[in-house]
């Protein structure tokens, strides 16, 4: 097995998630720790068929309050999908599926998710369920959550400034 991913989540939630995967067989898994990484759940995930190419399993965000919850991505190159558990990995739902990939993920305090795909774009989901893309967000490689601010660090070729924040995702303060 090749461990690809490691989350812990932060907030009240407390629980560590660890991904891997076995290329040659196409097998994946999910292990989850709801006590400091003392003991451990493991269970396998069904990989998606990607015709011989490998498919990445990567835990991307971890719920700030739920500790039986996150998101994981898993495709091939150019041909993700963003994957929610509930039950701490027992079972997964696709909840989101860009055209490419998806490429960094964050939670803000008031549970909303924020996603970059391919192409720098920013995806905006209030619960979980439906996801849009903001049009008026700058192009971004990286995204980080702290309380009620989304912190967007730059594609510095397109962008004149290295970073902004919101708080809405409707306007973005240049750093």
């Amino acid at each position: 097995r090749i461990f690809r991913s490691v989350m812990f989540s932060t907030g009240s939630a407390n629980s560590i998630w660890l991904t891997a995967v076995r290329y040659d067989t196409d097998e994946a898994w999910i292990f989850h720790s709801i006590d400091d990484g003392q003991t451990w759940s493991e269970h396998p995930i069904d990989v998606v068929s990607a015709d011989g190419a490998n498919v990445y399993v990567d835990v991307i965000i971890a719920d700030n309050t739920d500790p039986n919850r996150a998101w994981i991505v898993m495709g091939p190159y150019l041909d993700d999908q963003l994957l929610e558990t509930r039950d701490g990995g027992r079972t997964f739902s696709v909840v989101y599926e860009p055209d490419g990939d998806i490429i960094d993920g964050a939670q803000s305090a008031d549970h909303a998710l924020w996603i970059i795909t391919s192409g720098s774009k920013v995806i905006f989901s209030e619960n979980g369920e439906f996801f849009q893309r903001l049009e008026e967000a700058p192009q971004t490689i990286g995204i980080k959550a702290d309380n009620d601010t989304i912190y967007l660090a730059h594609r510095i070729a397109s962008e004149t400034d290295t970073m902004s924040s919101t708080t809405d995702g409707q306007s973005f303060d240049r750093v």
